[in-house]
């Protein structure tokens, strides 16, 4: 029985904490913007109707998790100009207003080919296969050999959306299209991409 009610408290709590959490974040953004807010889900994740043209820096290469197949994966870091644009989270909680200077982009596999050349994306292609092949032990020992290209580019993305996870702030979108690419990628030995 006291199990059960300590069960029972925890679970209000979270619940309490959780709701709590959410309904004091307001989203704003220091220039007019067209990303609008739509939904707030019970976890406190904000989702954002509307497109935007953004510039910055972007990283392409390969993540995943252990037990899992290496898939394409996206980073962008969009410049000062473009951050102003997009809506940021403001608190009573410290430490969750994080300004979105880090963009996941999750549609990894269309953003990649959108952004690398044919050849690049071919040698991520074949990285992907080689890894892929790996046992776990392998996997572990050749991270940091993984190649990343980097490049600088201005694209349009939608389905802005940003949460709470392992206790930090991620942001998320869709890249639409690439407009400008600014310079050539260049490829480095990065390892695989953080989480």
């Amino acid at each position: 029985m006291g199990k059960f009610f300590i069960g029972v408290i925890s679970l209000i709590f979270v619940f309490v904490f959780t709701q709590a959490h959410a309904d004091d974040v307001s989203y704003l953004a220091i220039e007019k913007t067209p990303l609008k807010l739509k939904n707030i889900d019970q976890y406190g994740k904000a989702s954002f109707s509307g497109s935007i043209l953004i510039d910055g820096d972007y990283q392409v290469g390969l993540g995943g998790y252990d037990d899992e197949p290496l898939k394409p994966k996206v980073l962008f870091y969009p410049n000062p100009t473009s951050m102003n644009f997009l809506p940021t989270p403001h608190s009573s909680s410290p430490g969750y207003d994080t300004p979105p200077d880090v963009i996941l982009f999750t549609n990894g596999d269309k953003a990649a080919k959108l952004l690398l050349s044919s050849s690049e994306y071919k040698e991520l292609m074949k990285q992907k296969k080689q890894f892929d092949n790996y046992t776990l032990e392998e996997k572990h020992a050749n991270h940091l050999n993984l190649k990343t290209f980097r490049g600088a580019a201005q694209l349009k993305i939608d389905r802005y959306t940003t949460a709470i996870e392992c206790d930090s702030r991620w942001y998320s979108a869709r890249l639409i299209s690439l407009h400008k690419k600014r310079h050539q990628s260049l490829a480095e030995f990065q390892g695989n991409l953080p989480c």
